[in-house]
């Protein structure tokens, strides 16, 4: 009786081994997330430069009207009204992209947030660097004849997030999400 069963069994596997027609496949293959999409695109002096970004930071100045950024693939101190104090990396890989957005004042504000959600561009985006350590100096790009746009999507009161989309001479480009911690007023 158990042989009988096994042939059963050996038998209905194989048939159903020769189908000819494989059953229609209900799930989909995950596609891998290109670097591109997954994070930052840069390049500066007409050479991509790998960037993945760990830390990001805001500095809000209300005395200035604007908002001084920098996100960096390394951790880095920053201090209140202290953005272009932070030291310029020289260890190779390590990568920082600075800028400032200029906000306004809107009538009725007691003004303590200059930047709010929208699009900064033109005369908004005041300045973007981008530094870069290699072989123990440090490499600065400045943004000439800039195209593009960061946009800030939401601001509270500890974080903003919002993404670049920037273009300039000599194959200048940044683009990418971030979230950017907000450094305390003193």
């Amino acid at each position: 009786m158990k042989k009988l069963a096994i042939a059963i069994a050996l038998g209905a596997s194989i048939l159903v081994g020769c189908n000819e027609t494989p059953a229609p496949s209900t799930t989909s293959t995950p596609v891998a997330a290109t670097p591109e999409a997954a994070g930052f695109q840069l390049k500066a002096g007409n050479e991509a430069i790998p960037f993945e970004a760990s830390t990001a930071k805001v500095d809000i100045r209300p005395d200035v009207q604007e908002g001084q950024f920098s996100i960096a693939n390394y951790d880095f101190p920053m201090a209140h009204m202290g953005a272009n104090s932070i030291e310029r990396p020289k260890e190779d890989g390590k990568v920082r992209i600075a800028f400032s957005i200029k906000g306004e004042k809107r009538e009725g504000e007691d003004f303590k947030n200059p930047i709010t959600p929208g699009e900064y561009s033109g005369d908004k985006l005041k300045w973007m660097d981008v530094y870069r350590g290699k072989g123990g100096n440090d490499e600065v790009f400045n943004l000439s004849n800039g195209q593009g746009s960061v946009k800030i999507e939401t601001v509270t009161d500890t974080e903003l997030t919002g993404s670049i989309d920037v273009t300039g001479d000599n194959g200048f480009m940044v683009k990418g999400p971030f979230k950017a911690e907000r450094v305390p007023a003193n």
